[in-house]
């Protein structure tokens, strides 16, 4: 895989622009309106949500999910344990992937205003 190196605002728009780019493992800010310690923030962020892949909010609905599966569950003791094995792994799947969607989601905004906000900052309209 390549490196996506970052010199100039347009390449910046390219990546929020929706146009299709060759797949990339990394971004490299290198941006001379930013300081080092700026191009090293922003290129971490960028990485960083790049990456992301909503593994944590996947794995945190899992266990509400499954905590508030085993409390309504308690509650009602006359179903078999059968059902109730059924049902909690429908609960554990949908709840994983609803929890990894979502993450993905968020994380893709979180990119996009982050480059708007560089671009904001350089000075550029996005």
């Amino acid at each position: 895989m390549e490196h996506y190196i970052i010199d100039e605002s347009s390449k910046l728009f390219k990546l929020i622009s929706g146009k299709k780019l060759k797949s990339y493992d990394k971004i490299i800010l290198d941006m001379e309106q930013l300081n080092d310690e700026e191009n090293m923030v922003y290129e971490s962020k960028l990485n960083e949500l790049h990456n992301a892949c909503g593994c944590e909010l996947g794995a945190l609905c899992c266990f509400i999910s499954i905590c508030v599966y085993l409390v309504f569950s308690l509650m009602d003791l006359k179903t078999s344990n059968g059902i109730l094995l059924r049902n909690g792994a429908i609960v554990f799947i949908t709840s994983a992937l609803m929890g990894k969607i979502v993450g993905m989601v968020i994380a893709k905004m979180k990119f996009k205003k982050t480059i708007r906000t560089l671009m904001a900052k350089l000075g550029e309209v996005a």
